[in-house]
This record gives C-alpha cells, sequence and structure tokens, in this order.
C-alpha cells in the first residue's frame, strides 16, 4: 500500500515560482541586510537604506566573490568526509557540511577581527549535541552507533521544535533554508567587512573634512572626519541631488576610516 501524498517529505524547490521567489526574495533581502551592516559600522542611519538596481548587482558582486574566497580556502575540507550507507558516516558529513556553512557565514567577521573561539565555540556546541549528549541521554542502548540512531530518532519525533518547522519537508528544502540564512549572516557580516576595509573614498569638492559613504538614488550621505587622524566624529549629512545644482566629487584614496567612538 502507497502511502498518502501528504504524509511524504514535501520539497518548496519542486516548483518553478517557489524557486523564483526564493531567489528574489533573498537577493533583495541580503542587499538590505549587506547595507545595514555597512551603515552601522559607519553610524548611518538605517532608513536612509533604500534599493538600486546597481546596488543589488554590487550586493551580488560582493556576496559571489566573497563566496569563492572562502570555498577556496576550505573546499579540500569536503574531500576528508566518509562516504557509505552508515549511520556514523552520514551523521560525520552533516556535521563537515553544517561545519561550512557556519563558517561561510562567520568568514567575513573572522577576517575582520572576530575570534575564532566564536567559530570553535558554535562547532563545539553541535559536535556535542551530535556526538557526545547520546552517550549521555542513551545510555541503556548498547552500542555507539545504536545510541546515535536512537536520539536521532527521538529529536525527530513530531512534538520536536525542529520537526514541527522543518521536519514535514525534503532535505534539500531544509539545505537551502540552512543556506539562506547563512547567506544573511554573511551578508550583514560582508557590508561590515566593507566598510572596515574600505580606502577609496569620494571626497565633496570644497568640504575637505566630509567624505561621501552612499549615494541611495538622489540622495547622497556624507559623514565628517578628522582628515589627519581619518576618526569620524558622529556627524551625518543628508542632501538632495538636483538638476540645477551639481556636486563635485573626487575619489581619493583615504585610507581606512576609524569608526565613531562610543561616548
Amino acid at each position: 500500500m502507497q502511502p498518502e501524498e501528504s504524509s511524504l517529505p514535501k520539497s518548496l524547490l519542486q516548483y518553478e515560482g517557489v524557486i523564483l521567489i526564493i531567489l528574489t526574495a533573498t537577493a533583495y533581502t541580503a542587499f538590505l541586510v549587506r547595507e545595514t551592516g555597512y551603515a552601522d559600522q559607519f553610524s548611518i542611519p538605517q532608513e536612509l537604506i533604500a534599493t538600486s538596481h546597481i546596488g543589488l548587482v554590487s550586493a551580488a558582486k560582493a556576496l559571489v566573490w566573497g563566496a569563492i574566497a572562502y570555498i577556496g580556502k576550505v573546499n579540500l575540507l569536503w574531500i576528508f568526509a566518509p562516504y557509505g550507507d552508515r549511520l556514523l558516516f552520514s551523521v560525520f558529513r552533516n556535521a563537515i557540511g553544517i561545519s561550512l556553512i557556519v563558517g561561510f557565514a562567520l568568514y567575513p567577521y573572522i577576517v575582520t577581527g572576530l575570534s575564532w573561539w566564536w567559530f570553535v565555540g558554535i562547532m563545539g556546541s553541535l559536535v556535542f549535541l551530535w556526538f557526545v549528549f547520546p552517550l549521555i541521554s542513551q545510555k541503556d542502548i548498547v552500542g555507539y552507533e545504536n545510541k546515535i540512531a536512537e536520539q536521532a530518532r527521538i529529536d525527530s519525533r513530531d512534538n520536536d521544535i525542529y520537526a514541527l518547522f522543518l521536519g514535514k519537508f525534503d532535505r534539500v528544502t531544509k539545505i537551502t533554508l540552512k543556506f539562506v540564512i547563512a547567506i544573511m549572516v554573511f551578508a550583514y557580516g560582508d557590508g561590515r567587512r566593507s566598510a572596515i576595509e574600505q580606502e577609496e573614498f569620494n571626497v565633496l569638492d570644497g568640504s575637505s573634512n566630509f567624505v561621501v559613504l552612499r549615494i541611495y538614488g538622489d540622495t547622497v550621505v556624507s559623514a565628517s572626519y578628522d582628515p589627519k587622524t581619518l576618526q569620524l566624529d558622529g556627524l551625518v549629512t543628508v542632501a538632495k541631488l538636483s538638476e540645477d545644482k551639481g556636486l563635485g566629487i573626487r575619489r581619493t584614496t583615504l585610507g581606512r576610516l576609524k569608526k565613531v567612538e562610543a561616548k
């Protein structure tokens, strides 16, 4: 007897319309999240952030290059993943896959000074849940692999929070949703990294102590800084572009601006 269709894991990705919606929503959200990371670093009011085709392309390019840089450094790790039908091998592959996703999400933070202990702490917690906790919770079960299998069965019950939200979907959909979350975390960190590492800026003619940070449509967002120390002082100005009044801008290598000091 065939199981009812409604009882089978459902894939969100079996519908082309859903794929298009996911890609579009991810692109727009990633752009906004990345801009938020940039704005927070330079104390730009988030209400000024606006989408544009150029901004979306720029964000997509930055995310792609960031992903390539990360993959180029860790792609050899997957070679060591064990293959086979054993449950233990499957858990190991899942652990390596999750570690790569977490590493991708934290990559822009780590390269800009975030302690590696954040990554170690997150992965250490997951490794404990996957490989150590079954030894404690399933001490009456004989065999290590049997302990893992029993713990997995318990975790997959319908009253489990994870099962409640994701248990009805197939593996591909779950992985996709995890990647979307990782992309959002990565996008914010990449916007922050972009602001920290930026050395070339547009400078307003006639205003040697103001630097243009962003242009959203016809809105120019500038910030005041000390040309000697490159320290931002927290003053942000907003100006509108108009057809009858031009705005002189020069591209100049200033160096890395320092974040506004907390008072």
